[in-house]
């Protein structure tokens, strides 16, 4: 489920580079993903507040991707 959720960004960030950027569209995917994450994690037994750090560090710099 994250890898085809990791595909779909990946194509995304493709396209915004191509095509004129669909910024909201570009934000709720990466939100998406990251709520993925932290599901996961929290499904491997981490606090909520230990999962969401762990989706944003995994995830990476969500403003350097916006700006990609």
């Amino acid at each position: 489920m994250i890898l085809r959720r990791l595909g779909k960004l990946r194509q995304r960030m493709r396209n915004t580079v191509r095509n004129k950027p669909h910024d909201l569209e570009f934000q709720a995917e990466m939100k998406s993903t990251s709520d993925c994450w932290q599901k996961q994690y929290r499904r491997q037994g981490m606090t909520a507040e230990a999962a969401m750090l762990a989706a944003r560090r995994q995830f990476g710099n969500t403003t350097l991707l916006q700006e990609t």
